[in-house]
C-alpha cells in the first residue's frame, strides 16, 4: 500500500489520475509487447507460491528498499484497509524524502490488496516506473496507465531472479504480506518506516512472525514540525 509519503507527494509531477478500467480479464498490461506477453505466460507457468526458493548465489546482486508509513502502534492501514488516518497531519511542500527515494528505484514490487487500493484512490502515483503486482489470479488493469503494470507469482527469491534476469537493480517493496515476505527471506537491505503520530489501536500490521530475528543497523533519524518521525535502517546480512 502506498506510503503517507507517496500520498503527500501526489501532487509531484507524474501524477496520473486513473479512469475507471473495462471489465477485462486481461493478465497483462496493454503497455507490454506481444513478445513480453509471451515471455510473461511463461513465467507464469515456471513461477510457483511463496514456498520455494532458489539457491540464493544463483540471484543476481539486487537491492530492496522499503518506504512506507506507519501508525505510532505499528499499523500500515485499519482492519478494513483504510488509510484515511494518513492524511494528518499534513506541512506544506514537504514530501519526507519520498522523491529522491523513488527516484533511486527502477521497479515497484507489491501484493495484489495493495495494488487494488490504489486503484481505488483514483490517482496513479508511479510515473513510468514499472509496477508488479504479486498475484496468482488475472487482474484487471486500467487501460492506459504511464506505466507498464506487470502480474508475477512466486516465492520473493523467485521474482528477485526474474527481475534482476530483466534488468532491475534497485526494488521497491510496498504492502504488509509483501515485505514480511522478502524480510523473512532475506531480500530487503534498506527500511525507511515515517511513524505518524496516531494510535489506531487494530489493523493491519507491517510486521509479522519471523523464523529468526532480524537485526538491523540504525542510519538516521528525522523528526518534523508536525509530529512525523522518519527512521532508516539497513538490514544487516544473517551470512
Amino acid at each position: 500500500m502506498q506510503s503517507a509519503t507517496a500520498s503527500k507527494a501526489a501532487n509531484r509531477p507524474g501524477q496520473q489520475t486513473i479512469k475507471q478500467p473495462p471489465q477485462s480479464r486481461a493478465r497483462f498490461s496493454g503497455r507490454c509487447s506481444p513478445q513480453e506477453r509471451t515471455t510473461l505466460v511463461k513465467n507464469k507457468t515456471r513461477l510457483g507460491r511463496f514456498n520455494s526458493s532458489p539457491p540464493r548465489d544463483k540471484i543476481a546482486p539486487m537491492k530492496a528498499s522499503v518506504f512506507i508509513a506507519t501508525s505510532l502502534d505499528g499499523f500500515i492501514a485499519r482492519a478494513d484497509g483504510g488509510i484515511d488516518w494518513l492524511g494528518e497531519p499534513e506541512e506544506d511542500g514537504e514530501d519526507y524524502g519520498f522523491g529522491k527515494f523513488f527516484a533511486s528505484v527502477d521497479t515497484l514490487v507489491m501484493g495484489r490488496n495493495s495494488f487494488e487500493k490504489v486503484m481505488s484512490l483514483g490517482s496513479w502515483f508511479y510515473g513510468t516506473t514499472p509496477v508488479v503486482v504479486l498475484t496468482h489470479r488475472s487482474l484487471d488493469v486500467p487501460a492506459g496507465l504511464s506505466s507498464p503494470v506487470i502480474p508475477l507469482s512466486g516465492s520473493p527469491a523467485e521474482v528477485v531472479e526474474e527481475l534482476a534476469r530483466r534488468g532491475a537493480k534497485h526494488l521497491y517493496i510496498d504492502g504488509g504480506k509483501t515485505v514480511q515476505a522478502f524480510l523473512e527471506a532475506h531480500l530487503i537491505q534498506r527500511i525507511i518506516i515515517t511513524r505518524i503520530p496516531v494510535l489506531l489501536g487494530e489493523g493491519i500490521p507491517l510486521f509479522g512472525p519471523l523464523q529468526q530475528d532480524i537485526k538491523l543497523r540504525h542510519i538516521e533519524t528525522r523528526a518534523f514540525d508536525n509530529g512525523l518521525v522518519q527512521s532508516e535502517y539497513e538490514v544487516i546480512d544473517p551470512n
